[in-house]
């Protein structure tokens, strides 16, 4: 006989089986209306309207609610998208495998905060994101440089949220338009300010061939008017600062202080060097041997 527990486990089941059957019907009737609008525009061509109007009138309605019907079914669709559930995902595709630009459509679909499935994909950036990505990015007409409401691309988003493994899937592997990590966002931040505020080495791997003299020394916006050098050179980024030297970043561009004068990476590396050395000082050590690296 089964427990109480057993049967709201059992419960639970059957909600989200039936909730992924409404998913997958949902998006085969949008197949199925999809098939009969381009069977019907095919049969339209066949006849002669006299009333111009009226016959693109009817195209205007078709179009309309063919929209309308994407957007409901990719509603459905980012929900499973940000909760990862890639069995609900291969059944949705499968649905709308004979359909491929219907998929292309729910997948360029921008949401409610201006986000599509691979900015949702970006910014969870778990195992069940990353394999839901694989397969996105694969699907022709896939356009990663679509940016949300905070003009983030998918890549920012990934550089944001630190997730190297998912730019790396967008710059590498995607067959659609890519997405550009070393456009500056809203912030003035690009994928290389992010690795280094985060000291995520890994992240700035995946964009060193990107790395040039012209967009590597770029300074942030408003309160963080730095270069991605000096935030390398805050948290002592030893890898990170080799990798931004070598691509041409400048140790005499730095951080813009409210003053308007420029504290250079090297100044700043002075002064945590010195403070270094008086807390040294301070705890009885040796600070000869530092000294003399000033």
């Amino acid at each position: 006989m089964a427990t109480e527990s057993d049967e709201e486990k059992i419960l639970v089941l059957e909600e989200g089986l039936a909730k992924r059957t409404e998913w997958v019907k949902v998006l085969s009737d949008a197949k199925d209306a999809m098939e009969e609008a381009q069977q019907a525009e095919q049969d339209d061509e066949e006849i002669v309207i006299d009333d111009d109007v009226e016959g693109e009138h009817s195209e205007e309605d078709q179009q309309a609610e063919s929209d309308a019907m994407v957007g409901d079914v990719a509603k459905l669709f980012q929900k499973a998208v940000r909760d990862g559930n890639v069995k609900v995902m291969l059944d949705f595709m499968n649905a709308l495998s004979k359909t491929p630009g219907t998929l292309t459509k729910i997948l360029n679909h921008r949401d409610s905060v201006g986000a599509t499935a691979l900015h949702w994909c970006a910014f969870y950036g778990t195992e069940a994101h990353i394999a839901l990505a694989k397969v996105f990015v694969k699907v022709p007409g896939i356009d990663l440089r679509l940016e949300d409401n905070h003009n983030q691309s998918a890549c920012i988003t990934a550089c944001m949220k630190g997730h190297h493994e998912m730019l790396d899937l967008f710059l590498n592997s995607a067959k659609g338009l890519k997405c550009d990590p070393m456009k500056t966002s809203a912030e003035g931040l690009h994928c290389a300010h992010y690795a280094a505020r985060q000291d995520n080495v890994r992240l700035m791997q995946v964009i060193q061939p990107l790395l040039t003299s012209e967009n590597v020394d770029v300074y942030a916006n408003a309160s963080l008017t730095a270069t991605p050098l000096y935030f390398a050179t805050e948290n002592s980024s030893e890898d990170i600062i080799k990798i931004l030297l070598e691509a041409g970043a400048s140790s005499a561009e730095g951080k813009r202080l409210e003053d308007g004068t420029v504290q250079s990476c090297k100044e700043k590396a002075q002064l945590d060097l010195m403070k270094q050395i008086a807390l040294v000082k301070m705890l009885g050590g040796k600070t000869s041997e530092a000294r003399s690296e000033l």
